[in-house]
């Protein structure tokens, strides 16, 4: 009755990390971390503002304020684009944590997640989904039937345990 599952949720949440830390690094190395964007816009619209009183409305100011509205939309949407990737995570989160009754209710909720993180637009949120879509029988299984792979880790770390404490010897 029971199916071998190779996959549990603790792993794939792990690999969501990784996901989100890859899509965190694509959007900072275009937006910087958004404090050096917002410094460099206000002090465009603080020069702007200036220069405004000064020369009127000059094609070099109009120039200046579509830099500044671009600079802000670049930091906004892409920090935006970041904030979705986290609250969609911490949707799988949710779903991981709840105690399902039915097969059915697990299925169509992970099934729900996948399609909310695949209709956002950060490319890695949109892998992750696939990649839980790939697994979803896996996961849900493992989620009804309560299975993990904790006893197989909790091996692991024993004998990676015995062999540091041994530091070479019996070999």
């Amino acid at each position: 009755r029971l199916t071998v599952c190779a996959v549990d949720c603790f792993h794939v949440a792990k690999d969501g990390v990784a996901y989100i830390d890859k899509a965190r690094c694509r959007i900072q190395k275009g937006a910087g971390n958004g404090v050096s964007i917002m410094r460099r816009a206000h002090k465009l619209a603080v020069n702007r503002g200036k220069r405004t009183r000064e020369h009127g409305n000059a094609a070099w100011v109009v120039h200046e304020k579509r830099v500044i509205c671009e600079v802000l939309g670049i930091c906004n949407q892409k920090h935006s684009q970041l904030r979705q990737a986290y609250l969609i995570l911490q949707l799988y989160y949710e779903w991981q944590d709840t105690p399902w009754e039915s097969r059915w209710a697990c299925d169509k909720a992970l099934y729900d997640w996948i399609m909310k993180a695949a209709g956002i637009p950060v490319p890695e949120m949109v892998t992750f989904a696939g990649t839980v879509n790939d697994y979803r029988q896996y996961l849900i299984t493992g989620t009804i039937e309560h299975i993990n792979s904790a006893r197989a880790e909790s091996t692991n770390d024993k004998i990676k345990e015995l062999k540091r404490r041994g530091r070479g010897f019996g070999r």
